[in-house]
């Protein structure tokens, strides 16, 4: 079961963490793509409550995120991007 959990987490994981490799957030790239499977997988194999609730959030959040990049306009989000890459983004520098 524990197997399938982290199958699960990662296979989800991998397509919604693309956009911080491509905006240069790297290291978050890394940590949403392989931590959060991890985690969440141990956690739910050592208490599935916690694991359970952890994938929730993480869930919740990356929805949070998807919702908030669909409904920004094309020209708000160009001055966004504009302004991240102008601050010359580390790998682990947050767009919001």
């Amino acid at each position: 079961a524990t197997t399938e959990i982290y199958t699960l987490s990662l296979h989800d994981a991998l397509p919604i963490c693309a956009h911080r490799f491509y905006m240069g957030a790297w290291g978050w790239g890394l940590v949403q793509l392989l931590g959060v499977p991890i985690v969440v997988g141990i956690l739910f194999a050592l208490v599935p409550p916690l694991g359970g609730l952890l994938y929730v959030a993480a869930f919740a959040f990356i929805l949070a995120e998807s919702i908030r990049y669909i409904w920004m306009s094309d020209a708000e989000f160009d001055a966004k991007v504009q302004h991240y890459q102008a601050a010359r983004p580390g790998p682990f520098a947050f767009f919001w």
